[in-house]
């Protein structure tokens, strides 16, 4: 949906994007009362380096800001989504994503040894996964859902951009035009969205 919070939960919903420590770990922020281990962010920056094709710690350690950043956003949304209780998550939509992450195994005793590797239990990795489906629902009903694309930008699009249509015409391709621009369009709207949350929320960083 929005690349920018595919760090984390927004992140291919993969089982490295979860992390679930079972040892004493370092706190790297607190979120209106929620904390956020480094361990996290660290997982979630190793992860954001493999969707990126980056290796190396130096890569991992660029990234650490950036997939804190993101935990911290998705708190934040999580706490609006459970707040106003616009949008539920139905155990059939949790099932389904699971067999999603599943699938992406060769087998099944795969798919447990990198539970394993990861320290997590099925029963986890569907609480995560249901709060990442919470998260992208809120934003399509509190933010994507009042996004209108007028005809006229849809064309003044297709005019700037032909060769990448590979000649077909405007009527074959508007439905995909306007899905492309109200996804932009919905990406800048979130930031704003975002930049209001942060503003009025209690966001401790250690170390800051």
């Amino acid at each position: 949906m929005l690349k920018r919070f595919l760090i984390v939960f927004l992140l291919n919903v993969s089982v490295v994007a979860v992390a679930h420590a079972y040892v004493i770990d370092r706190v790297a922020a607190v979120v209106n009362g929620h904390v956020i281990t480094e361990s996290e962010v660290v997982r979630a920056a190793e992860t954001e380096a493999l969707r990126r094709g980056l290796a190396g710690d130096d890569a991992h350690k660029a990234l650490m800001d950036e997939a804190l950043g993101s935990l911290i956003d998705r708190t934040l949304l999580l706490d609006e989504a459970r707040r106003f209780n616009i949008v539920q998550i139905t155990d059939e939509e949790v099932e389904d994503a699971f067999g999603q992450v599943r699938a992406r195994f060769g087998s099944e005793d795969e798919f447990i040894e990198a539970l394993g590797h990861e320290e997590i239990t099925v029963e986890e990795l569907k609480a995560d996964l249901r709060d990442q489906l919470l998260a992208f629902a809120y934003v399509d009903k509190r933010v994507k859902f009042f996004i209108r694309v007028s005809v006229d930008d849809q064309k003044k699009y297709y005019e700037q951009n032909r060769e990448r249509f590979g000649g077909r015409e405007f009527s074959e391709v508007h439905d995909e035009i306007r899905e492309l621009l109200t996804e932009k369009e919905t990406a800048v709207k979130l930031e704003e969205y975002l930049t209001g949350l942060r503003a009025k929320s209690d966001i401790k960083i250690m170390g800051n």
